[in-house]
């Protein structure tokens, strides 16, 4: 990995071989026009990430625990973004998702229930989800680990790499802003988007807003949607949207429980 390099070369004093073989891959022309002993490490890093074939990127997706295999096929499609732009991509990917783990445990229970109960169908989105759950559930702890980045964000990367190309002004932020609007809470966010990842691949205007108009259309208030995809953010999906005739009863049962929990609630108090 670059970090490793740069230390090994700081400690032996050899950025001057360095830098007349693979370094010189950064200058222009193959001359380099800077001492590299005296730079940051940060920017040493960078440097020597650069002048490898894959520009540093299949080391800064091994780095957050990607599987060199996968790494290697999932580089081309996005080092077009450019290493300092993944960099800070990742890491914002991963505060979004990750930054706090309160509600790991019930991301967990609400996956495993996602994988033993639908029953429609699955189409492209629902199965990359599935396969992401399946993933989880095949190593220590299962799905029970979604809301830990440590153990998770490897494989949300390898079985959704384009979120690496969701801008972060451009896309992330707005869909976050989105969700809040339609009554998740920020803090909840995280759960829904990793309940479903396809959503945060989904564009707002497009995808996001006319199906949520689909149930709106079948009789659900958009406050009561909200509250739904908490639990069940698949319903987004064009897999249930096409079902949802039959999704509708099981919805239209779960939002009699609720008021009928109320009423009691307010009843006994």
């Amino acid at each position: 990995m670059p970090a490793e390099g740069v230390r090994e070369l700081d400690e032996l004093g050899l950025w001057a071989s360095w830098s007349s073989g693979a370094g010189a891959l950064v200058g222009r022309g193959g001359d380099v026009d800077m001492e590299m002993g005296r730079l940051g490490f940060r920017r040493k890093v960078y440097l020597m990430g650069r002048s490898s074939r894959d520009h540093g990127v299949v080391p800064l997706l091994e780095s957050v625990g990607v599987r060199l295999s996968s790494a290697k096929l999932i580089t081309p499609y996005v080092a077009t973004a450019g290493l300092p732009v993944l960099i800070d991509r990742v890491k914002f990917l991963k505060e979004m998702l990750f930054s706090s783990s309160d509600y790991a445990t019930i991301i967990g229970r609400n996956a495993k229930r996602m994988m033993t109960h639908l029953s429609i169908p699955a189409d492209d989105a629902l199965q990359s989800t599935l396969s992401f759950f399946e993933k989880m559930e095949a190593r220590y702890g299962g799905v029970s680990m979604l809301g830990h980045g440590d153990l998770s964000f490897p494989y949300l990367i390898e079985s959704f790499p384009m979120l690496l190309l969701c801008s972060e002004d451009n896309h992330l932020k707005p869909l976050i802003d989105f969700l809040e609007y339609i009554g998740i809470p920020k803090p909840n966010t995280a759960s829904v988007l990793l309940l479903f990842p396809p959503i945060i691949l989904s564009d707002i205007e497009n995808d996001i807003k006319p199906r949520i108009h689909e149930w709106e259309k079948a009789g659900i208030e958009q406050e009561y949607i909200g509250r739904m995809l908490l639990k069940y953010p698949w319903i987004l999906s064009t897999g249930v949207i096409e079902n949802y005739s039959r999704i509708l009863s099981f919805f239209n049962r779960k939002k009699e429980e609720y008021f009928r929990n109320l009423y009691h609630e307010a009843k006994g108090s």
